[in-house]
């Protein structure tokens, strides 16, 4: 992997990353919720994006 590795082509970043607000003071059970509702988020976004690639890979196979 050595020979790949390019110490000028590190990424950078300008800003250092921060919360849009702090996780500290939240109670455990509202964490719990913000994870569920963001997992929740994330998996209907891939099943649209899954069940949009499906119908273009469908509708290019159909014109074939």
């Amino acid at each position: 992997m050595e020979q790949y590795y390019d110490p000028n082509d590190e990424p950078s970043c300008e800003e250092p990353f921060t919360f849009e607000m702090e996780f500290d003071d939240l109670p455990r059970e509202k964490l719990k919720e913000l994870i569920f509702h963001e997992t929740e988020n994330f998996h209907h976004k891939q099943l649209a994006a899954n069940s949009f690639n499906a119908s273009v890979l469908q509708t290019t196979t159909e014109t074939k």
